[in-house]
């Protein structure tokens, strides 16, 4: 049975709590079942971004490259992508060499979500990569265009002395539009520093919460909480 190469790739942990793995993985292995495949290694690329090329020059896609190149995949193989955008969002020149490279050396890229397998470098499958590659890239650069006019403008009105998101230290809050201090909880920090100075980070977090009111006992409030703080 020909050996495949299923690689999930999502970028933020938004995602990575969400359903994408799931996802990948259902329809990884349904793809297998059908088509008799024998799956050798899983690729996974937890947190890292195809836009700037982060998974093709570190990761496990890196490494499968390179063994691509090194001809340690036998020809014939397969590699599991959802959809073209897991494998690359660089710029179209980037992601065609990707492409190109692995079908010249024999590997036979599985497009799940199309359902359809690309083993040559024909009129057809060439336009469709471009078409793919051209539209995944696209959609990375507004974003990306969205999120730094999205920063601008935060920093600008911070500049003017205004409120540019509520998110913010659990000691702070907005109210009336302006910051205000929660004194039950930095009261609940200086305990903490006062209680690091004799014991240890487990013992400081259990310590400082001993004598907090339930309704401001943030569950937050524990071993990985103090060592943040202390």
């Amino acid at each position: 049975m020909p050996l495949c190469f299923p690689y999930v790739r999502f970028s933020s942990q938004k995602q990575a709590d969400g359903n994408s793995v799931v996802r990948q993985s259902e329809r990884i292995e349904s793809f297998v079942i059908r088509h008799n495949l024998t799956v050798d290694t899983r690729l996974e690329d937890h947190g890292i971004s195809s836009f700037r090329g982060a998974n093709a020059k570190k990761g496990q896609l890196s490494g499968f490259l390179q063994r691509v190149r090194d001809g340690e995949i036998p020809r014939g193989s397969y590699l599991l992508i959802e959809n073209w955008d897991r494998l690359s969002r660089q710029v179209l020149d980037a992601s065609i060499e990707i492409f190109s490279d692995l079908i010249r050396s024999g590997i036979k890229i599985a497009v799940l979500d199309e359902d359809t397998v690309y083993d040559d470098l024909t009129s057809n499958s060439f336009i469709r990569a471009i078409v793919q590659f051209e539209r995944a890239h696209s959609e990375s650069l507004r974003k990306s265009d969205m999120s730094k006019a999205s920063w601008r403008a935060k920093h600008k009105a911070m500049g003017e002395g205004k409120i540019a998101t509520e998110k913010c230290p659990q000691w702070l809050a907005v109210k009336d539009g302006v910051w205000c201090q929660l004194d039950d909880i930095c009261l609940h920090i200086e305990t903490m520093f006062s209680l690091a100075q004799t014991y240890g980070v487990a013992e400081t977090g259990r310590r400082s919460t001993l004598n907090l009111a339930p309704a401001i006992r943030p569950t937050r409030f524990n071993t990985c909480y103090a060592t943040g703080v202390c």
